[in-house]
Parts: C-alpha cells; sequence; structure tokens
C-alpha cells in the first residue's frame, strides 16, 4: 500500500503557526538578558551566528552558563567560541550577551586516494560547510576506480527558527558491487547500476525537538559480469516517503562536546515495478562528561527492515558499528556500543584524544542468517578548532566472534 505524508503535513502545518508563534516575553527587569552580541564574523551572517544563543534571551543573567552558551556555538559546527560574556544593553533595559568567535575554515577542496586487496579509488571532492555564510552544506564528489565510478552532489539549507530548514541531492553510481561476511570473506558479486534523487524539509520546534520528511527517487539496475555469483534477484524502481524525529542536546567540558539525544525515522519504499518494503531506525545517544576532558558514552542502534530487498540492505556504519567489514550488508541491526574518550592535548588548532569502546550487535541478512558479533575498537581523534570538520581519527577494531581484525581512517563531515 502507498504511505500518505498527509497526515503528517498537516501536523506541520498546523504546529508551524504555534511553534513560530511561541516567544519568550523580554522583562523590564534590569538582569535579564535581553540582546546578542557576536563578534569576530567574517563569512557568517549574523542571524546565523546568533540563532542558537536566542533561547537564552528573557534568561536571569546570574543564571546563564557560559559552558552552555559554548556548546550552543560549537553546535553549529562552523564556530569557535573565544571569549563569552555579558554586559549593560546601552540601548534598552537589561544585559547583553556577548560571544567572540573565530570563524572555522569550512571550504575544503580534497584529492581523495583509496587502495586494498580489491583495487583502487582515486577522485576529489569540493566541501563547504558554510555555503553563503547560512551554515549551510553543499558537496561535489566524483571517484573512479578498478570497480567503478560514481558522482554525487547535495545541498543542505539550515532553517531557522520559524522557518523550516531544506535539502536536495543527487547520486549515480556503477560498477561491481561485492557483499561480505564477518570474516571478510565474499558471498556475493555483482554489477549495478544505482541513481537516486532525493529531497526534504526539516523543521525545528526548539534548540531540542526537529521533524524532518523528505521523498526520495531511487533506480537500481543489476547486471552480471564474468566474476558474478550469488546476484540478488530484485532491481526497480522506488519512491521512498520518509517521516524522522529528533530530540537532543549537547553539552561542552571544555574539552568535549558531549551530546544526548533520541532519534528515529520511517521510510516506506513503494515499488513501481517490484515488492515494497519499510525501514524503522532507531538510535539513542548518552554521552556525559565523567570530569573535563574525559567523557563516557553509551549508543544503541536499530534498523529493522524485515523484508527488504538484498539490493537494499543497510551497512554496519549505518548503525554505528565498526567491528564489521564495511562490505557487509544486513536488512536487520539491534546494536550497542559503551566507550570512553580523554583528551590528551590541547593544541591551539584542535585536541587529540585517545577513545575505546566495547560493541556488540546482533544482524540478520538472507545469506548469513542471524549472528550476534561483539569486539573492541579504539584509536585517536583530533577535534580541529580551525576547521570545520568533527574530527580526523585513526584507529583498530577486533570482532572476537568472528576472529577479525581491521584497521581504519575517518574523516568526519557534519550534515
Amino acid at each position: 500500500m502507498k504511505l500518505s505524508l498527509v497526515p503528517f503535513l498537516c501536523l506541520i502545518l498546523f504546529l508551524f503557526p504555534l511553534a513560530s508563534g511561541v516567544g519568550q516575553s523580554i522583562s523590564p527587569d534590569t538582569n535579564i538578558i535581553s540582546g546578542i552580541k557576536i563578534y569576530g564574523l567574517k563569512r557568517t551572517k549574523q542571524r546565523t551566528a546568533e540563532e542558537p544563543l536566542k533561547r537564552f534571551l528573557g534568561m536571569d543573567a546570574e543564571k546563564v552558563d557560559f559552558d552552555d552558551v559554548r556548546a550552543a556555538v560549537l553546535g553549529l559546527g562552523i564556530l569557535e567560541p573565544v571569549e563569552v560574556g555579558i554586559e549593560d544593553n546601552q540601548d534598552e533595559t537589561g544585559k547583553i550577551l556577548w560571544v567572540t568567535v573565530h570563524e572555522k575554515w569550512s571550504i575544503f577542496p580534497l584529492p581523495l586516494f583509496f587502495i586494498n586487496s580489491d583495487g583502487y579509488k582515486v577522485g576529489a571532492m569540493f566541501l563547504d560547510s558554510n555555503a553563503f555564510g547560512l551554515n549551510d552544506k553543499f558537496a561535489l564528489a566524483g571517484m573512479y576506480g578498478s570497480v567503478g565510478w560514481m558522482a554525487a552532489v547535495a545541498y543542505f539549507h539550515q532553517g531557522r527558527k520559524g522557518v523550516p530548514g531544506w535539502n536536495v541531492a543527487a547520486f549515480y553510481s556503477h560498477g561491481d558491487q561485492e557483499y561480505r561476511n564477518q570474516e571478510n570473506d565474499g558471498i556475493r558479486k555483482f554489477q549495478a547500476d544505482s541513481l537516486s534523487f532525493m529531497g526534504g524539509i526539516r523543521y525545528a520546534f526548539n534548540e531540542l525537538f526537529s521533524a524532518d520528511t523528505g521523498v526520495s527517487f531511487y533506480m537500481g539496475e543489476i547486471s552480471t559480469t564474468s566474476s558474478s555469483y550469488a546476484v540478488p534477484g530484485d532491481d526497480g524502481y522506488y519512491i521512498n516517503p520518509k517521516i524522522g524525529l529528533d530530540l537532543s542536546k549537547d553539552n561542552w567540558d571544555g574539552y568535549f562536546l558531549s551530546r544526548k539525544s533520541l532519534a528515529g525515522s520511517f521510510t516506506y519504499s513503494y515499488g513501481l515495478d517490484g515488492p515494497s518494503f519499510y525501514t524503522f531506525r532507531f538510535q539513542g545517544v548518552l554521552e556525559q562528561s565523567i570530569i573535563p576532558g574525559l567523557k563516557g558514552w553509551v549508543r544503541s542502534s536499530i534498523i529493522y527492515a524485515p523484508d527488504v530487498p538484498p539490493f537494499f540492505e543497510s551497512q554496519p556504519s549505518e548503525a554505528g558499528i565498526d567491528i564489521l567489514p564495511s562490505s557487509f550488508f544486513a536488512k536487520n541491526y539491534f546494536g550497542g556500543t559503551a566507550g570512553l574518550e580523554k583528551s590528551l592535548y590541547k593544541f591551539s588548532f584542535g585536541t587529540l584524544s585517545l577513545f575505546g569502546s566495547y560493541q556488540m550487535v546482533y544482524s540478520d541478512g538472507p545469506i548469513i542468517g542471524g549472528s550476534l558479533d561483539y569486539g573492541i575498537a579504539g584509536g585517536i581523534r583530533l577535534y580541529m578548532s580551525k576547521l570545520a570538520i568533527p574530527a580526523l581519527g585513526v584507529g583498530v577494531t577486533y570482532n572476537f566472534a568472528a576472529s577479525y581484525f581491521q584497521g581504519y581512517f575517518s574523516f568526519g563531515i557534519g550534515f
């Protein structure tokens, strides 16, 4: 059956005027925050920098936690707070909350090169994490290798209070695809072409709660080559409406940005010439500073798509799992991680940290069936204070259940 988005869209349209009409009245009290000032902006628009700080308007100046202010600024991903303070408002009654910031470098033209036992990939990527000074995200990438080629383009526009954000993207790939099991042995190999177009809107009701909805068109065609084996029989054309909810809050301890969040989404994939299916995703994150410079976390993830065709299965990274090969695919995941991260040294350009975690995941796929895997992951991360990149990292993982060891390099880009 087709999933109608009308009830959800009606709910959003009903809540828009309510959410945008909810404001904090500014008391004539001389000790309340009645204005915001941001110093140090060059490319970023003033209204973009002020947006996450509007929640402090109307607050008693004595109750403003400067670490909460820094967390709000850092949550944008494009600014580094240098100084925070409160001063008298010369234009009206109340106080001014002011922040001096450094803008992070947000434009990245990057050459890409990968080589492993499967072959090589070379390409280039252009990223702008602060397009037009609006904290919008733009990405353009292309890659060619021994197994095929791909191209992608995406634009994400950030919303603000009372105005939803939106996003559009397109992706095309051609080449060999190989699915592997926990021991990194090949279990499927085939050639495929895929083309996707997608768009959506996101609305933040306040600094904690947001909702998003969107739709994508996906075309996948499977072909075989002389090296093909265990080729899945399902390909086709799909329209995928999606709805999602997110509840999150960030905290800052002077070293790490910690997050507490609950997020879930439901996607219905309507097959125009094949079977339809649905996918439910959930992620819970609890990160907590134990002492400044040492944080712990517990994260849980669920991907549940019992009727998904093999061609549309999910990778473990989508469930936040590192101990399985990147070419591992399954239809269902129930996983969790627990870990610690310790700051090693703060440089002028960033913070170097050491982290370790224990991971456990139950996965279910059409060939491998149900399997319980558990293992450890660890490595180092570099959080760049002058670059709009969440973190650079190198690490290793070991899956005890499969006796599988692997190393990885991560280059985080926030979208």
